[in-house]
């Protein structure tokens, strides 16, 4: 997968200031401009552009923005490759690398060195992939998913739930291998939905989005054009809205939609990204800093807490009591 980031670095000019004195209706002829009477600098962000080549469960890859090459890989510390990897275990596709030749598509599972060969049928075009999984489209316009079987065969699985009439107008990954967001429209209006890479359902979630809306989705959350819905909400349930940025939305981690990659900062300040709770509507700001909460079940009396979903927040304060708190939140599941 590809994403971008922004780093900043400073520009300055300079402007001359000159005062005028503004002509009377009587008066007649050009008016002399005076001297320039003094210079002020503006000061300015001109991003710089990464480029993430690719981001996985064991590292990512990363360029500068211009640069042609492989580009430089960073391993995560502490990574375990998971004892079995392939097309039989969805979960293991967030380590998979794909890469489309023609009617191929060969996937290489980066930290185990697991491979599969996708083969795409005739009369459909390759249109995405999310781990394991590969979107094509056949010529009537059908979604299909296709997945590397046994004995170098391929499964074709034809999507099914997308309304009477719709056209698929794009394929996007996300924050998932179990599911994609399709882009469509249907009578002129365009509308989000997701689907279910295990067995090719497709279910709409978002409508009266713009053309070419920015979708980011987990397997919890999915967000469309500033609307988010949960990926379990009853059918039926109308999305939030959320506050729109002069920032992009980049992923959606756990309950929480990160901000960033503003189209303009002032100067001096610090890359960061902002999360935005898509429970509970609270903001922070993070620099790369990373939870990762554990939960051995015992509750405060030392008994066993009872099997299910909890929600926890954890609170950070400024060491000098200056600015505003950073509150992330989330949910751990015991059982």
């Amino acid at each position: 997968m590809r994403s971008r980031r922004l780093a900043t670095a400073v520009a300055a000019g300079a402007v001359a200031l000159s005062c005028v004195a503004a002509a009377s209706p009587a008066q007649a002829g050009p008016v002399a401009l005076p001297s320039p009477v003094g210079f002020v600098t503006l000061g300015s962000e001109r991003p710089t552009v990464v480029n993430y080549m690719w981001a996985g469960a064991s590292g990512f890859q990363w360029e500068p923005w211009n640069a042609v090459g492989s580009g430089t890989w960073v391993g995560y510390p502490g990574f375990v490759p998971p004892a079995h990897a392939g097309p039989d275990d969805l979960a293991t596709g967030t380590d998979v690398v794909s890469s489309w030749d023609g009617a191929e598509v060969t996937q290489l599972h980066h930290s185990t060195g697991v491979t599969a060969t996708v083969t795409i049928p005739s009369g459909q075009t390759y249109e995405s992939a999310s781990g394991w999984s590969v979107l094509t489209q056949d010529t009537s316009g059908t979604p299909h998913v296709l997945r590397a079987a046994a004995g170098g065969s391929t499964t074709d699985l034809p999507v099914t739930g997308l309304p009477a009439g719709a056209r698929p107008t794009g394929y996007i990954p996300g924050g998932s291998v179990r599911r994609a967001a399709i882009v469509y429209t249907l009578d002129g209006t365009t509308s989000v939905g997701l689907v279910d890479l295990r067995d090719g359902t497709f279910r709409s979630y978002v409508t009266g989005v713009a053309a070419a809306p920015q979708v980011r989705f987990n397997d919890r959350w999915l967000v469309a054009d500033w609307r988010h819905i949960r990926v379990d909400a009853a059918p039926g349930t109308e999305p939030g809205r959320l506050p729109r940025s002069p920032a992009e939305p980049v992923a959606v981690v756990g309950d929480q939609l990160l901000i960033g990659n503003p189209t303009f900062v002032l100067p001096g300040t610090e890359p960061a990204l902002t999360a935005l709770s898509l429970t509970t509507g609270e903001t922070g700001t993070s620099t790369g800093a990373a939870v990762r909460p554990a939960w051995d079940g015992s509750t405060d009396s030392g008994g066993a807490a009872a099997t299910g979903r909890y929600t926890w927040k954890l609170t950070a304060r400024p060491r000098d009591g200056q600015g505003r708190n950073l509150t992330l939140t989330g949910t751990i599941t015991l059982g």
